[in-house]
């Protein structure tokens, strides 16, 4: 508005665009003050940045470079502001304060210790060092732990910023949490257990280059040798995930993008399954679903605590006990189910369903070959199916939360919105 009312007045001295464009800038005829061409440059350039470098295509492919040229725009602009106008720095004094406040406690947090508790990749899975390359899962799993008291506890649905000063001391970069336990009995001391599944985005980027330096470190028992990898954490970021209000909790997940739904249907179980326990209330069994759909390509990610999650165990809990969320067989209300999509066999399917596989006191998730019917299955758990026009129950409030390539969420965002339900789409990738 500024800019646009000093080009008016321009005009109407007669000076407009001849002069204000030129470069090297030179002041208006009868204007001695050189800090207006100055601003004007400056605030273009800071304009370009936040226009031009912000898009979707720039920022997926090239974040650094978004980045970087914000943080230059901005501080080449604030000086010249204050040199323009010497009262300047009231209007920006408040920002300044708020976004100092916030840098001087993320780098409080992280600044905190981490201790790496395992580190796994889909390479380990299938034995193969040799043809990790050939891998089109090149996934890892991350699980560390944070000093107590370093960071807020974190809830489903949240993420965190990580960086590894080993592949780069300037580059943090966001991943959604796919466990966020809080204070693990036994295992943390009372720090702040979490976990990251993290997969590789092609050849040359960092994602690729924290895939092949867990590779070349990790130990065949998953653990990482002291001094091998420094892991800084800050977060956690973003608003969690709120499925309060709500009767039916419907989760469905792509490929990577399983890590939301594996957290968030962890905790609604684990919640309502304790919650009825403690109430000594089943009255609501079997009035309130949780499903979770994940569908993916390749198999090595099954080898993951994902698909713990969606059997409703803890990942670490004792081969000889049952917490109190493998008493799933008393609720049917909850279930998972995993769609294979390639290189899916018959063999493969008996070998995950095996008891054996599963800790006592686990119900795995329902394994088959092909893609999902994201409508079929959103209209088998929300709606009368006795009814010709399938309408949802009366009496729910449900709530689908989807995260995944895009034809997996326009699919049952489509439903969602046809039928009024309440959706919440996740971002896949930055």
């Amino acid at each position: 508005a500024h800019i646009g009312f000093w080009w008016k007045q321009y005009n109407n001295w007669g000076i407009f665009p001849a002069e204000i464009f030129q470069l090297p800038p030179q002041n208006p005829e009868g204007i001695d003050n050189f800090t207006v061409p100055l601003i004007f440059i400056t605030t273009m350039i800071l304009f370009l940045a936040m226009g031009v470098f912000a898009l979707e295509p720039v920022r997926r492919k090239c974040f650094e470079l978004f980045y970087y040229t914000h943080l230059f725009a901005a501080w080449t602009t604030l000086p010249v502001t204050l040199w323009h106008a010497a009262a300047g720095w009231e209007y920006m004094l408040p920002g300044l304060t708020v976004w100092l406040i916030d840098r001087v406690l993320r780098a409080s947090r992280s600044n905190a210790r981490v201790r790496i508790l395992s580190a796994k990749t889909t390479a380990q899975a299938d034995n193969d060092q040799v043809n990790r390359h050939a891998d089109p899962a090149r996934s890892l799993e991350l699980k560390f732990v944070v000093d107590a008291g370093a960071l807020q506890a974190a809830r489903p649905g949240q993420y965190v910023f990580i960086n590894v000063p080993e592949l780069s001391i300037f580059e943090w970069h966001p991943f959604t949490l796919s466990h966020c336990a809080g204070v693990e009995e036994g295992r943390d001391n009372g720090g702040n257990y979490l976990s990251l599944h993290i997969k590789s985005m092609g050849a040359g980027t960092w994602t690729d280059r924290l895939f092949e330096h867990v590779v070349t470190h990790v130990t065949p028992e998953g653990m990482m040798p002291e001094g091998a990898m420094t892991l800084a954490v800050d977060g956690p970021c973003g608003a969690p995930f709120d499925w309060s209000g709500h009767t039916d909790v419907i989760l469905v997940g792509g490929g990577i993008g399983v890590t939301p739904v594996a957290c968030i249907y962890d905790a609604v179980k684990r919640e309502r399954v304790q919650r009825t326990v403690d109430q000594m209330d089943t009255s609501m069994i079997g009035e309130r679903k949780l499903r979770a759909v994940w569908a993916l390509r390749e198999e090595p990610l099954l080898w993951t605590d994902l698909r713990i999650q969606l059997s409703g165990l803890k990942p670490d809990a004792d081969n000889d006990s049952t917490s109190i969320i493998g008493s799933e067989p008393a609720f049917p209300d909850h279930s998972a189910s995993i769609h294979l999509t390639r290189r899916c066999a018959p063999e493969l399917i008996k070998a995950y369903q095996e008891p054996a596989a599963y800790r006592p006191g686990e119900r795995p998730p329902h394994l088959t070959c092909g893609r999902p019917d994201v409508a079929a299955i959103l209209e088998e758990e929300l709606c009368d199916t006795t009814m010709d026009e399938k309408r949802i129950l009366p009496g729910r409030n449900p709530i689908v939360f989807v995260c995944g390539p895009e034809p997996l969420v326009q699919a049952a965002m489509s439903w969602c919105d046809a039928r009024g339900v309440a959706v919440h789409r996740e971002t896949f990738l930055l």
